[in-house]
């Protein structure tokens, strides 16, 4: 019986968002502010570094930090009622006067890009003619995320990480460099994107 109740209790996703605006005060919570601030600084264009301070400074819109993780090798099909029970959480807290009325949430992306001049299937970027390098992401539903944002900017954490992902590789598979993509997505589209992802991944 005590191995069928861990069974049931076992946890292998966790999707939830933290207020970083009315939690501004705490302490991990500056600090979440300040490394935003500062990779937009060091990543991100001038309209998006000019949007990401006014964002942070302006305490009348309420910011979610939207965190969305599981383990590796659970399908993304556990991401919609995660999903949908983090919108109907939201709502009722929003009901209940609470601060959950959330003007834009952040949600910080896992990818991989594979190097454009080492795959044998180039795609080319029909502005520029250059090749473009193969994009995955590490939670597939968050690909609607991406379509979805306002802005988004990225990063490499090539030298941060110890290999592209888990898993085996053959020896003349593509390198695969590992991307942190931060995405600011408008709250009033949750609606549109959990059905999205529900189409996409069912």
């Amino acid at each position: 019986m005590e191995d069928d109740e861990s069974d049931v209790n076992d946890v292998f996703g966790i999707t939830t968002v933290v207020n970083i605006t009315n939690k501004k005060h705490v302490e991990c919570v500056q600090q979440l502010r300040q490394l935003l601030t500062d990779l937009a600084e060091e990543h991100a264009d001038d309209r998006i570094k000019a949007f990401v301070q006014k964002l942070l400074s302006n305490d009348s819109q309420n910011v979610g930090l939207l965190i969305n993780e599981r383990f590796v090798n659970i399908p993304p099909q556990i991401s919609v009622p995660l999903l949908q029970g983090l919108n109907k959480e939201i709502q009722s807290a929003r009901d209940k006067k609470m601060p959950y009325d959330f003007q834009y949430y952040i949600l910080i992306s896992k990818l991989y890009k594979t190097d454009p001049t080492t795959t044998s299937k180039k795609k080319k970027n029909k502005q520029t003619g250059q090749p473009e390098p193969d994009i995955l992401f590490s939670n597939a539903e968050e690909e609607v995320f991406d379509e979805e944002s306002d802005l988004k900017f990225e990063f490499s954490v090539k030298n941060e990480s110890d290999s592209g992902m888990v898993g085996g590789w053959m020896e003349d598979d593509a390198t695969m460099t590992p991307y942190r993509r931060v995405l600011i997505i408008s709250a009033s589209k949750m609606d549109t994107i959990i059905s999205k992802i529900n189409a996409f991944v069912n």
